[in-house]
């Protein structure tokens, strides 16, 4: 989606990124380790509580999502704040996995789940409709660990694949038709003198597959594949940030400078001190303040083809009212949107044009902000602050001066 189009002295670009369907493959093989069956399919369904999720994060806000226990409750997708105590040596923490799906062998709380279910699936399920639990009773299946691919780009895609494989050594066949990914979401940040800022342990669904039910012979096992593919206007640095936090591992990507830095999409670490700091928090935020031109929505004149691999646009308009500037305001964030075949996430911002002179906007961005700091009386143990691009546009809008640029963006994501 792309509409430019002007209301008097205001301008306008409406534009969308839109996250592709994860690619299901399913391997089944008997106790000769004889594949048996095989099927790939295009239909990994994203859920209501991934939309969420993804709005939770880039907006550092709480939203409430279904559990899978089925209860509602709270996430938070980072903390803005910084907190601060003086005193005696007392506790201090700071934890953050925000999305984690890279759970050990025998735990089938979290990651890629099996089951029998056949029921449809729902925007709005929350677990699978009949997990098969780990063990090897009657029933059961053996839970794997996860295995997750490099991250491979070409050809305007970005992809990396996970993988787990469940042995069936129950005694007995067992029949199969449904998979899902559940991440493990973990926000704790304390002091014993400020108290208990964020303390949030949830499983959450982000996605459910249904397929036509399949046997897993006795002794042979099942092996599940999602790839996840992102195109578009995309940048690889978005597929970092997720394979990132997937994999609860910090990635190195490149920054908006054009340096490499390190993406920290996990951190966890409690000491005791005197003299404690913490926060921010925080991985993809992208709402920037007024004035703030570092990151958010940002605007350039750059007219070049864009490319997954670049970091920054490649003529970014400065903030402020001189000549060849526009004057950034604060963003505007919407509930989350849901339409017949997808999710959308809303953000827009307003630009003034107080230069005196007409001004061409040829390319449009997200910027977010990667911030995670922690430190006490002993030392500074993270400070990373860096900024990324995750998207980026090619678009032409003028604005007259004294007029306004408002840039409507939506992040999609389909059902």
């Amino acid at each position: 989606m792309l509409r430019i189009y002007k209301k008097g002295k205001n301008s306008y670009i409406e534009t969308n990124v839109t996250l592709r369907k994860p690619v299901l493959e399913i391997t089944i093989w008997d106790r000769n380790h004889r594949i048996v069956d095989r099927f790939k399919v295009k239909i990994g369904s994203y859920l209501k509580n991934f939309a969420l999720l993804l709005k939770s994060l880039i907006e550092a806000s709480s939203v409430s999502v279904v559990n899978t226990a089925g209860e509602t409750v709270t996430i938070t997708g980072g903390d803005t704040a910084s907190h601060s105590s003086n005193g005696d040596w007392l506790t201090h923490s700071l934890t953050m996995y925000l999305a984690d799906i890279n759970s050990p062998a025998g735990d089938d709380s979290y990651g890629i789940v099996i089951g029998n279910g056949t029921a449809s699936v729902s925007p709005t399920d929350y677990a699978l409709q009949s997990k098969i639990p780990n063990g090897t009773g009657s029933g059961q299946l053996s839970y794997d660990a996860h295995s997750f691919s490099p991250i491979t780009s070409g050809g305007g895609v970005t992809s990396f694949s996970v993988v787990r494989s469940f042995a069936n050594n129950s005694g007995g066949d067992i029949s199969v038709s449904e998979v899902g990914i559940i991440i493990y979401h973990r926000l704790y940040e304390h002091d014993d003198r400020i108290g208990t800022v964020y303390n949030e342990t949830q499983y959450v669904l982000i996605i459910r597959d249904v397929f036509s039910t399949r046997t897993v012979p006795d002794g042979g096992g099942i092996t599940v594949k999602y790839t996840f593919s992102i195109g578009g206007d995309f940048t690889e640095w978005f597929v970092y940030m997720l394979y990132g936090m997937f994999k609860k591992e910090n990635q190195t990507i490149t920054d908006v400078s054009g340096s490499s830095v390190t993406l920290v999409v996990y951190y966890s670490k409690s000491v005791n001190a005197t003299g404690r700091y913490t926060g921010p928090a925080v991985i993809p935020y992208l709402l920037a303040g007024d004035d703030d031109d570092s990151f958010g929505i940002v605007v350039g004149t750059g007219v070049t083809a864009f490319d997954q691999s670049q970091s920054a646009l490649l003529g970014k308009i400065p903030q402020g009212t001189g000549s060849g500037q526009l004057d950034y305001n604060t963003h505007t964030t919407y509930d989350l949107e849901e339409l017949t075949d997808k999710f959308r996430i809303k953000i827009t911002r307003t630009f003034y044009n107080g230069s005196g002179a007409t001004i061409t906007v040829n390319e449009v961005g997200l910027y977010v902000h990667n911030r995670v700091y922690f430190s006490d009386g002993l030392g500074t143990y993270i400070n990373t602050d860096i900024k990324y691009m995750v998207a980026r546009k090619v678009a032409t809008q003028s604005i007259e001066p004294d007029g306004t640029l408002n840039v409507h963006w939506y992040i999609a994501i389909p059902k």
